[in-house]
């Protein structure tokens, strides 16, 4: 437990357009594959952040693209394909501040990607041995990358450094567990936390996997979890039965509190504060993929 809230700037809840949805511009208009929710610091009016982009044919596209936009408090805007081609199952994305670097992953094709923000510099970071991966997080100031793997015998999450090195599983889901939908870094504690959509539980653990926390397990708001973050002393996530987006004590569980309910299924969820981007060393994401492709540095900052 620490002071962080004391440095903190007060937040308010910020819902981003469905990009998706012709007719449901916002979040709590209509069903769409990108409904989201940011929480963001209400002295920033505008933030660069990424999408995750997948096209429904029922909006009459089929492609699959990587997106860039611009946000502001009123809506979206200045939408820009960075990755078009060779996607074909994208689920979890990351960025890595630091170094100006996005990652993502194709559950397809069982693999981690990375490229610059404008797409690139592409370059596959991790294939193979993987059966299901979902969700991605990053810490760039120690160059460590978490994913998990929906493997139904062996539901896990893993790390590796930025660079796809090291890689191994920090934690294995036992029992009822194992639909290991949403994962977020607590930067403060240096601590991963995740949401399992099986045993409808939120879950924090060392980098390394150890001292396991039961956050919270089996409450009414907890019925369908699927995104997840933090901020201060909460952890946030959404919740697909309910239809909402929630908050308790990222130790403990306690003070549930419903944030806000939405008329569709709100998918991710970010949170943009200082505190979710803190500064680092920036050699250390240079290293990303130096030694992938003989010497050629994918990852160059100039």
């Amino acid at each position: 437990m620490t002071a962080e809230t004391d440095q903190m700037k007060p937040c308010h809840v910020h819902f981003l357009p469905a990009l998706l949805s012709p007719s449901s511009p916002v979040i709590t208009g209509g069903a769409s594959p990108l409904s989201g929710v940011a929480i963001q610091d209400k002295n920033d009016a505008y933030k660069e952040a990424m999408v995750l982009k997948q096209s429904l044919k029922q909006f009459g596209r089929d492609d699959l693209t990587l997106s860039s936009f611009r946000s502001s408090k009123e809506a979206v805007s200045s939408v820009e394909v960075i990755v078009q081609h060779g996607l074909d199952t994208p689920e979890g994305l990351a960025v890595d501040w630091i170094a100006g670097n996005i990652y993502w992953i194709d559950s397809k094709m069982e693999q981690i990607e990375v490229a610059k923000l404008d797409g690139n510099m592409r370059t596959t970071l991790i294939a193979g041995s993987m059966m299901y991966p979902r969700a991605i997080a990053l810490d760039p100031r120690h160059g460590i990358l978490f994913w998990t793997d929906w493997d139904s015998s062996f539901p896990r999450i893993e790390a590796a450094s930025m660079s796809g090195a090291g890689r191994k599983a920090i934690y294995k889901a036992l029992g009822t567990s194992g639909w290991l939908n949403g994962l977020t870094v607590d930067y403060l504690e240096n601590r991963i936390v995740w949401i399992d959509a099986m045993s409808d539980g939120i879950y924090s653990a060392l980098y390394d996997g150890s001292e396991l926390i039961e956050v919270l397990h089996n409450h009414e708001y907890l019925s369908h979890p699927f995104a997840v973050t933090l901020y201060g002393g909460d952890v946030y996530w959404t919740d697909w039965k309910t239809n909402t987006l929630l908050k308790a004590n990222k130790w403990t569980g306690h003070n549930v509190t419903v944030v806000q309910r939405t008329s569709a299924r709100p998918y991710d969820l970010q949170i943009y504060h200082q505190t979710r981007q803190p500064q680092g060393t920036l050699a250390i994401s240079l290293l990303l993929l130096s030694t992938l492709q003989n010497d050629r540095t994918a990852c160059e900052i100039k």
